[in-house]
């Protein structure tokens, strides 16, 4: 007999022992079906998902398909050849072109779908004539394409030779009659975004024509255009510094890309301005000008040569009507 110690122990065992079959007789009965169902209903909802995706797909497709069956050209192959070889020689002849010729070249099936029909059409132009036919071209709403375009300007002229080649599609389910039209009217026009303004903007700009200069201008309107640099706007002084125990005075030119280095007694000549340096502090200098009468100038750092020839006649003036010499302020204009 068991004391109840080792009744309880035994109890214990058992309960986890049975616990750990219950466990795996759930897991292999029923949790590992269930996670298999699961499994497969995600396969099939991503299945279904895929079909409605394809199913989209398709309609949109077949919306597509029947646009293109009213765009296609006749199933009927000779007269979707001829009906389109008589819109191209109609474009050419809207254009304007001249020696104008279409090529019909041999249709090429494509499997049980479509057959391609391809032309070469070649002629000469201006640039205006081009744009036009290009507007014919593409104000028509067929399946049609331009697969190559060769333009040469003849002579170096104005005048083009234009080589097109073009190619048409007559689905294999389109009506033999066609139901669409081959000349282009306002409302495709409008419905392509093609209008008068914009084959104007292209003319006028002519990109295939060479590059000719303006003609020079010469007269008084080259006088009027062209005014005179005055060197003297150009001329400042930038600096004042001691170089070997003597005060030197830099003066830069803008227009020249030179520097000038003077130091007291001095003679310069720039700006079409002659003299002598007669002094220098440290806000500027003192020029003698050789003028008629010779003047002495005061040039402030900062200050351009005009701009110091200008305020020193101002003051010339004030002290020749007996009033007060105007004083000279700093000028705050950047070297």
């Amino acid at each position: 007999m068991l004391n109840p110690r080792e009744r309880r122990l035994l109890t214990i065992v058992l309960v986890v022992v049975g616990g750990y079959i219950a466990y795996g007789l759930l897991q292999w009965f029923v949790l590992e079906p269930l996670r298999s169902r699961q499994a497969q209903l995600a396969t099939l909802q991503t299945e279904i998902s895929r079909k409605r995706l394809q199913q989209r797909q398709v309609l949109r497709a077949q919306e597509q398909y029947e646009a293109w069956l009213k765009k296609s050209l006749p199933s009927d192959i000779p007269r979707a050849q001829s009906m389109y070889q008589e819109f191209l020689l109609t474009a050419v002849s809207a254009a304007g072109l001249s020696d104008a010729s279409v090529t019909t070249m041999p249709p090429s099936p494509q499997g049980d779908v479509m057959t391609r029909l391809p032309y070469t059409v070649r002629g000469r132009g201006s640039l205006r004539q081009l744009v036009e036919l290009l507007r014919y071209f593409y104000g028509v709403d067929v399946l049609h394409e331009i697969r190559q375009l060769i333009v040469r300007r003849r002579n170096g002229g104005d005048e083009l030779d234009i080589e097109m080649r073009v190619e048409a599609v007559a689905l294999k389910d389109a009506p033999t009659e066609f139901e669409g039209t081959l000349k282009p009217t306002p409302e495709s026009l409008a419905a392509l975004g093609i209008e008068v303004s914009l084959t104007r903007l292209i003319t006028e700009k002519n990109i295939l024509s060479p590059y000719r200069p303006p003609p020079p201008i010469v007269g008084e309107a080259a006088a009027r255009s062209a005014p005179p640099i005055d060197e003297r706007e150009f001329i400042y002084a930038v600096g004042c510094v001691v170089a070997g125990g003597q005060e030197e005075i830099w003066f830069y030119d803008r227009l020249n890309n030179k520097l000038y280095r003077l130091r007291e007694g001095e003679s310069f000549e720039f700006g079409g301005v002659h003299g002598r340096v007669v002094r220098i502090d440290g806000r500027g200098v003192v020029l003698e000008v050789t003028e008629s009468p010779p003047r002495e100038v005061t040039v402030l750092l900062g200050q351009n040569l005009k701009q110091a020839l200008q305020t020193g006649r101002a003051e010339s003036a004030g002290e020749g009507d007996g009033g007060e010499s105007a004083g000279v302020a700093l000028s705050d204009s950047p070297p």
